[in-house]
């Protein structure tokens, strides 16, 4: 709830209250091109881990945009492809193996879109402890690219934020806030890029 008097500007704001004024990343947009990268790499059935939608407004924009690509490819997305809730020690863990209980028979997800890079991360690690590797048996992808998404084996095909323009577009907003020029309830959003690395490959039946 806004208390305050004074101009502020939020980055990536989990409240959608119109009174604030925003400086975010379109997550919805960004979600669905990775996804539909996927598509156009031939995965049809691609499942989500993710933490809780009510986390953020942030995660439930990206699983929009999963729903979204499927949608815009002739798709219809499985729900039950969403694993939300990664809040305690164990749960990706518990979520890989039910997503991959029938990986022997083909009818577990192609790939993974994981709507949090160091999410990502950690299922590259329990992946190779499995065996899968990636991305010969399974894509991943992830979103944020973090530091070490560049350097992880493999390297994960992952959303690029642009962090400095972010900053630099809220410092930006303030100024305008504070001088008036524009009102309050603003809302600035920056496009994103794909980071294409080695973590996405064809399904494994083709």
């Amino acid at each position: 709830m806004v208390t305050t008097s004074l101009p502020f500007v939020v980055i990536s704001s989990r409240s959608e209250d119109p009174r604030l004024s925003r400086v975010d990343v379109d997550n919805i947009a960004a979600a669905r091109a990775i996804v539909a990268y996927l598509i156009a790499q031939g995965h049809q059935r691609i499942g989500v881990l993710s933490s809780e939608a009510e986390f953020g407004t942030f995660i439930a924009q990206r699983i929009q945009g999963w729903r979204e690509a499927h949608e815009e490819a002739g798709l219809v997305p499985d729900e039950r492809l969403i694993r939300l809730d990664l809040s305690s020690t164990g749960m990706l863990e518990s979520h890989l193996d039910y997503l991959l209980q029938d990986l022997a028979k083909g009818e577990c997800p192609t790939a993974l879109f994981v709507t949090r890079d160091r999410h990502a991360l950690e299922a590259l690690m329990i992946l190779a402890q499995r065996g899968i590797r990636v991305p010969e048996d399974l894509s991943v992808v992830g979103f944020d690219d973090l530091g070490p998404s560049s350097t992880a084996n493999p390297p994960l095909t992952t959303v690029r934020q642009p962090i400095r323009r972010i900053g630099e577009v809220a410092a930006q907003l303030l100024l305008d806030r504070i001088n008036g020029n524009v009102p309050a309830g603003s809302l600035r959003l920056l496009e994103t890029e794909i980071m294409i690395r080695q973590s996405v490959g064809p399904p494994r039946s083709q």
